[in-house]
Parts: structure tokens; sequence; C-alpha cells
């Protein structure tokens, strides 16, 4: 597993899992408001659609690393042979999606996230990718 050798002791525990379940539900009704997600998004060449695609796609890798931690390891190799089109090819595919199927994953997904990660135990690690 990566180090970042990120200092998390400030980090408020009982906090940060309610903020980010909040967060998720603010942004729910954001684009849930929204009937058009092919609008572009400040990301050259991203909708809403590609937006809620690619948090949904997070989610499905944050399970797989939390769940079965050996498994993320062809994660990594999939984003990797993707190079830097990764993210744009996972985006495109979860918007092409219907935009009820897509919106029904992504909250299951954070549902199923916010649980995970209420079930960790204090100091528990899981494998993550990210730049260093």
């Amino acid at each position: 597993m990566l180090d970042y050798g990120l200092d998390l002791s400030g980090v408020e525990y009982d906090l940060a899992l309610p903020d980010l379940v909040a967060e998720g539900d603010e942004l729910d009704a954001l684009v849930s408001a929204q009937s058009d997600w092919c609008t572009p998004t400040p990301a050259a060449g991203w909708t809403i659609a590609h937006q809620i695609a690619h948090l949904a796609a997070a989610d499905a890798n944050d399970l797989i690393a939390i769940r079965t931690p050996d498994a993320f390891d062809a994660v990594l190799e999939q984003a990797e042979a993707a190079g830097s089109q990764y993210a744009d090819l996972d985006a495109a595919a979860g918007a092409a999606k219907p935009r009820s199927a897509l919106l029904e994953q992504w909250r299951a997904g954070r549902t199923e996230v916010a649980a995970a990660l209420r079930d960790i135990p204090d100091g528990h690690a899981f494998p993550w990718s990210g730049r260093s």
C-alpha cells in the first residue's frame, strides 16, 4: 500500500463521515433538480452525467479497496493500462447510461461506501491510488 505521508491526526473521524454523507446528499439534490444531464461542467468535455458517472465509479473502487483489498490491484492495473484517459473513458461509459439508472447507481454506491466506512475499525488502512 502507498504511504502518502499525510498527517491525519487532526481529522475528527466522527465528523468526517457525516460530512461526506451530507455533501453527497447536497450534490444529489442539485443534480436531481437538473433535467438535462448533458449540460457541460467546468471539466473540459464533461457533462453532469460524466461527473456523476465518475463519482459512481470511484464509489465502486472504494468498495473494492475496502472489502477486497487484494482485488484492488486489478483496478490499479486497469487504470495504468488506460493511462491518462482512464477517468475520461470510465466517465464516458457511465454517462452513456440512462439518467435514472446512473442516478440510482450513484445513490446505491454512496450508501454502500458510507456503511463500509462506518464499519472500518480505527487505524485500519486500505489501498488507494492517486498522485504522490
